[in-house]
C-alpha cells in the first residue's frame, strides 16, 4: 500500500509539471526531489505511466517549530549558557541547540533544517575571513598564501584547531542566505538593542557562540576563549581580526607548556 500510495504520489507531480508548473515547486510541495522528478519525467517520456514508480519519493517530516517555540529557545540562548541549562557544553554549538529543541519540543530536527534555524536565530555568523577580505583583499590573500599554512602546520604540531574568531550584533542573516527559511519571520521574534554575538568558525563549518548582552569588551573576549578551550579539549590557534578592542592585553586562560592544551591569538595584518 506504501509503494502504490508513494507511486500515486509521483505520478501527480509528474502530471502537474506536464501541465506546465514549476518542477521545482512540484518537487517541494510533493516531497520529492527534483532529480526524483526528473527521472520519472524521463521514465513517464520512454514508457507511459507504469513506468512511473514511487521508490523515489523522498519521506521527509515536515514538522517545523511554531513561533512560540522559536520565541522561546531563542529568548534562553539570548539569556543563557548551555551549561546554565543543563547542557554539557561550554559554548553554543549545533549539537547543543539540537539538545535543547528536542528538550523543550520533542521535535528532533534534521541537519539541514537546524542550519536554517541558525541562520534565521543570527547564530550563523558569517566566516570573519571574508569579511577581512572585502575590506582589505590584498593583505589578507597574500596573509592567507603565505602566513595561514604556518599557523595550520603549528596547530597540527600541538594535537590543534585553527579557528577564526569574531563577534557582531545579534540580527538574523540577510535575505538572500543559501538556506530556505520557515515559515515564521524573523521580524516575529525579539532583537534586544546592544546584544552581540561573540563566535567562532573552522574551515570546515564547525561554530561556537555565545551571546553578550551589551558592548564586547577584551574581558567578554577572554571570557569566551577560555570557555572555547573547554569546548575544544586541545590547543586552538584563534586568528583574530586587526580591531582597536585586542590592540591591549587580553588575558589569556591559560598558560602553556607542561603537556596543557595551549591557546595562540593569530592577529591578521593591517595595511601599511
Amino acid at each position: 500500500m506504501a509503494e502504490e500510495s508513494n507511486a500515486g504520489s509521483l505520478r501527480e507531480a509528474v502530471r502537474q509539471v506536464l501541465e506546465g508548473r514549476d518542477i521545482r515547486s512540484v518537487a517541494t510541495v510533493h516531497g520529492v526531489k527534483r532529480t526524483a522528478l526528473e527521472h520519472a519525467l524521463s521514465d513517464f517520456r520512454k514508457g507511459g505511466w507504469d513506468a512511473v514508480q514511487g521508490t523515489a519519493i523522498e519521506h521527509r517530516s515536515r514538522r517545523k517549530l511554531t513561533l512560540d517555540q522559536e520565541k522561546a529557545i531563542h529568548a534562553i540562548v539570548r539569556a543563557h549558557m548551555p551549561d546554565q541549562v543543563d547542557l554539557p557544553h561550554p559554548l553554543w554549538n549545533r549539537e547543543a541547540l539540537l539538545a535543547l529543541i528536542d528538550r523543550i519540543t520533542g521535535v528532533r530536527l534534521p541537519e539541514r533544517t537546524i542550519t536554517t534555524y541558525m541562520e534565521r536565530w543570527g547564530f550563523l555568523p558569517e566566516k570573519p575571513v571574508r569579511a577581512a577580505f572585502r575590506k582589505l583583499p590584498g593583505v589578507v590573500r597574500e596573509w592567507m598564501r603565505r602566513d595561514f599554512p604556518v599557523v595550520a602546520m603549528q596547530a597540527r604540531a600541538l594535537g590543534g584547531e585553527v579557528f577564526w574568531l569574531g563577534w557582531r550584533p545579534l540580527r538574523p542573516a540577510p535575505r538572500g542566505s543559501t538556506s530556505k527559511r520557515p515559515a515564521a519571520t524573523s521580524g516575529s521574534l525579539e532583537w534586544p538593542d546592544h546584544t552581540h554575538l561573540v563566535f567562532m568558525t573552522h574551515n570546515r563549518g564547525h561554530v561556537h557562540w555565545m551571546v553578550h548582552d551589551g558592548p564586547v569588551a577584551a574581558v567578554d573576549i577572554a571570557r569566551f576563549l577560555e570557555r572555547a578551550l573547554a569546548a575544544r579539549g586541545h590547543s586552538l590557534m584563534i586568528i583574530v581580526p586587526a580591531d582597536p578592542l585586542l590592540e591591549g592585553s587580553v588575558h589569556l586562560p591559560v598558560s602553556t607548556g607542561n603537556g596543557l592544551p595551549q591557546l595562540q591569538l593569530i592577529r591578521l595584518p593591517v595595511p601599511r
